[in-house]
């Protein structure tokens, strides 16, 4: 039986799955990237983050969304290197 005591280490997210996520924020839809110190997804914009819960499941609602950079505009940003 697992000790209850520790609480759980998040789980990492598998490049696979990163390649298919985007921001479902900014009209853009720029790539997320995994930020494992914070446990939370990163919008290539610099605006947004989206939580990742210790089972590993992103929470990628809007409504659930955090501003971590109110200055970041998504409209100025230029696309990452290799984006379509």
């Amino acid at each position: 039986m697992a000790d209850q005591s520790e609480p759980l280490q998040p789980q990492p997210l598998d490049e696979w799955l990163l390649k298919l996520l985007a921001c479902p924020a900014c009209p853009q839809h720029y790539p997320l990237a995994f930020d494992v110190d914070k446990s939370v997804l990163l919008c290539h914009c610099g605006r947004y983050a989206f939580p990742v819960g210790t089972d590993g499941i992103p929470n990628l609602l809007v409504t659930d969304d955090k501003i971590v950079n109110p200055d970041a505009d998504p409209s100025s940003c230029s696309p990452p290197t290799g984006a379509n």
